[in-house]
């Protein structure tokens, strides 16, 4: 699964989401970042656990949008 995040702080956000992915037991396989955003690889990923990434990572501050294929 891909998470795609649009953030105006790529440090900030980055740092902030993998303390998420890492206290909630998540394994990132790849991150990918530009200047528009960053891009998570999530590896076998439990459809709770990933609804419930997806609404921690939205409430970070600085994160316009957050979508997940």
């Amino acid at each position: 699964m891909r998470v795609f995040i649009e953030c105006d702080d790529l440090v900030g956000v980055l740092s902030r989401t993998l303390d998420q992915t890492r206290r909630m037991g998540v394994e990132v396989g790849a991150v990918i970042a530009d200047t528009g955003g960053l891009e998570l690889v999530i590896v076998d990923p439990d459809r709770r656990v990933s609804n419930a990434l997806r609404k921690r990572i939205s409430l970070i501050e600085g994160v316009s949008s957050v979508s997940m294929r």
